[in-house]
């Protein structure tokens, strides 16, 4: 069969949206927001920078708060990214409860997403925290695209190979005509000696009656019964030849229908 494969796919681009930090100071958020990303580069993938993010958030107003849903689309098409990357850090006096989703770019659904805690931590230690749930959700988020399967294509037979299967198949049949031959006389010894037997069973018995219920004429089958049991122990006699000589042949023991070397259909096998 011949196999078609997709060709290599463009380079993924994520890009992360300012994370949502309730009652944060502007310069917190910001090394919040550097940390995903540096999270996002260590784990291999190819992030936006955060520069242009800030600029466009700065500038689009309907994208400030977008966090998940068709909003996103608009976000990821203005910055070319396949995907986004929506990073929440909850903070409770010096507790940090971070959760970074990774939304399709095309849909906003949300295709994984990493968490992570730092308990009694100072802001370093929490940027550090964001960072490895960054790294973590890169190293662990499904590829883009997902891979696709091959394609098959069947390959269709030349005529060259068609005229090969054929004469393969002729040689074959010829190769066990006594096998042929074989079951076709135990096909008609049987029918002819079930045929015969009815008859000589039914002669004798009454085919006509008159008036008052005599019988006036008797079946006379015994004759053509009897020839047709002949005929069927001839045919028996004449299966059992054809086995003999297939048996003697090289190629004729088996009525093999296998697959050929040039890609026969499977079939039956008949052995004796």
């Amino acid at each position: 069969m011949t196999m078609l494969l997709p060709l290599a796919a463009a380079a993924e681009r994520i890009a992360a949206l300012p994370p949502v930090v309730p009652d944060a100071e502007p310069e917190i958020v910001e090394r919040l927001h550097d940390a995903v990303v540096r999270g996002l580069t260590e784990g291999g993938r190819s992030a936006v920078p955060v520069a242009e993010v800030r600029e466009l958030v700065g500038a689009r107003a309907d994208l400030a708060g977008c966090r998940q849903g068709p909003c996103v689309r608009g976000f990821s098409v203005a910055l070319n990214a396949q995907r986004v990357a929506s990073p929440t850090v909850d903070i409770a006096g010096k507790n940090y409860h971070v959760t970074i989703d990774l939304l399709g770019g095309g849909t906003g659904r949300v295709l994984a997403s990493q968490t992570a805690t730092c308990d009694i931590c100072t802001l370093a230690e929490a940027e550090a925290a964001v960072q490895k749930a960054a790294l973590e959700l890169a190293t662990t988020a499904p590829p883009w695209p997902p891979p696709a399967p091959p394609v098959i294509q069947a390959k269709v037979p030349s005529e060259a190979s068609l005229r090969n299967r054929r004469g393969y198949w002729r040689r074959t049949l010829y190769a066990h005509r006594h096998d042929l031959i074989a079951w076709g006389a135990v096909v008609a010894g049987t029918a002819a000696t079930i045929g015969g037997g009815y008859l000589v069973a039914r002669h004798g018995d009454c085919s006509e009656r008159d008036a008052g219920g005599a019988c006036t004429e008797l079946r006379n089958t015994g004759a053509p019964g009897a020839a047709l049991v002949g005929a069927g122990v001839v045919a028996f006699g004449g299966a059992a030849i054809a086995t003999w000589l297939g048996i003697r042949s090289d190629a004729g023991r088996r009525l093999y229908l296998a697959p050929s070397p040039t890609g026969g259909v499977a079939g039956a096998l008949v052995e004796f």
